[in-house]
């Protein structure tokens, strides 16, 4: 299982894409036909969700109406249900967990981030006691809170840097505010880890959005079935008219042109059928699933473009095949002005890859070698495999055929955009190790 996270800006505009290019050793064999477009994409999971706000300590420290604390305090038992209550408590874990991450990155303000920091998780605590919600939602966000916290200021203790003082009198804190409820900070083994897990899905759940997949390929191909069929349906019934004026009703030629005007009928519905989607590529796209929230809002469209271009990449005396895999974002406008707690949509991409390690020999190989003494044995050698991956990120939005092209035009040309690359080496087996490269590792640029 290969995982790819891309993150599509919500400031960058309502279209945006990425570009995953697959660089196959040629030997695997792998194309349109080995391994066709829909077995790829059903072994493809996705998983979006939102990115809240890098600058979140400065929102939780300010009397904002987007801060949770500010919600939370304004909030009335009365006509604010609970779930909304655990909505902000919630959302508030993952804007102060995020923003503790960037705050404490910089040895020069640590001190002042440990301060600010530990004054906004006092003021949530105390505001979160007398909310509107059971009381397991508190636990579980003073735990969550508490742990995460604890964690991140112990590995900056003993890495030796900066602000060890401020964050060594802020764990111990940590510790006073969780004896109440018997929370350990710092507490060990499986368990913990078990909980931890299953306190960060909780938290961040309310992130997350619902993938619902389009029915609007199947819609596209019955409109244009139907077309073909009725342009086919009047070439038959032309040449039936045409029949019945020319030979007589029950002859063995008038027999002879109806069948072969019925046989020309299905020749012409598929062609046509075939020969309209092709004219009409931003149409028709190999996956199209409709992103929404929690409550029904439909915030995103996605597409996703599957193509297996026949040029061979060459490095030194090997080749390699690629695989271009295009997500396209389509955003919604008004979601974007709303959100002021998020910043950024995040796709999570998991795809299989057994259709291509299972293509590979086995993993080991038994090779001679000669030992110091003089004699010899055989040692297993591992027999790796090398593909490359270049991630390519871009605004706006194309037709079906045109994107990729116009894609890799820029490349070689002028003005490409940012990519990167990767080096993935693999066995039969499992996937050894990704490295970053620093551009293209082929002779003809890629």
């Amino acid at each position: 299982m290969l995982e790819v996270k891309a993150r599509f800006p919500l400031r960058a505009g309502a279209a945006q894409r990425l570009n995953l290019r697959f660089l196959l050793p040629s030997q695997l064999q792998i194309d349109e036909r080995s391994l066709p477009r829909d077995r790829f994409l059903a072994g493809m999971l996705t998983h979006t969700r939102y990115q809240v706000r890098r600058e979140g300590m400065e929102l939780l420290a300010s009397k904002h109406p987007e801060n949770p604390i500010v919600r939370l305090a304004d909030a009335d038992a009365v006509t604010v249900d609970e779930t909304h209550t655990e909505y902000e408590i919630r959302m508030f874990c993952n804007l102060f967990h995020s923003a503790l991450k960037d705050e404490l990155r910089s040895p020069e303000t640590r001190s002042d981030a440990v301060a600010q920091a530990r004054i906004v998780l006092a003021r949530f605590l105390q505001t979160a006691d007398t909310a509107a919600v059971g009381a397991d939602v508190r636990t579980r966000a003073r735990q969550y809170l508490l742990t995460t916290t604890a964690r991140r200021l112990a590995h900056y203790i003993l890495s030796g840097t900066a602000g060890e003082e401020p964050m060594r009198a802020w764990l111990d804190e940590l510790y006073r505010w969780g004896e109440p409820q018997g929370i350990d900070p710092l507490e060990q083994g499986a368990d913990a880890v078990m909980r931890d897990s299953a306190l960060k899905k909780w938290v961040q759940s309310v992130l997350y959005l619902d993938v619902r997949e389009s029915n609007r390929n199947d819609r596209v191909f019955h409109i244009t079935a139907g077309v073909a069929a009725g342009i086919a349906m009047t070439v038959a019934v032309t040449a039936t008219i045409f029949a019945e004026a020319r030979w007589a009703g029950g002859s063995l030629p008038w027999a002879i042109a109806l069948v072969g005007a019925y046989i020309v009928k299905d020749r012409i519905k598929e062609m046509l059928r075939s020969g309209l989607i092709h004219l009409l590529p931003g149409i028709v796209q190999d996956r199209v699933q409709l992103v929404h929230e929690g409550d029904g809002t439909k915030v995103v469209r996605k597409v996703a473009l599957l193509r297996y271009p026949s040029e061979t990449h060459y490095r030194e005396s090997e080749s390699w095949r690629s695989v271009d895999l295009q997500k396209r974002m389509t955003l919604k406008r008004g979601v974007i002005r709303r959100h002021r707690r998020v910043d950024a949509i995040v796709e999570i991409i998991r795809l299989e890859t057994s259709e291509w390690t299972m293509r590979m020999d086995r993993a080991w190989k038994e090779w001679p070698v000669r030992r110091e003494d003089g004699s010899l044995a055989l040692q297993r050698i591992p027999r790796l495999y090398e593909v490359f991956v270049e991630i390519t990120t871009g605004v706006g939005r194309g037709s079906r055929e045109s994107t990729l092209r116009r894609w890799r035009r820029r490349r070689r040309g002028g003005g490409e955009p940012r990519s990167q690359w990767f080096s993935i080496t693999a066995s039969r087996e499992r996937i050894s190790s990704v490295e970053r490269l620093d551009g293209s590792p082929f002779d003809d640029g890629a």
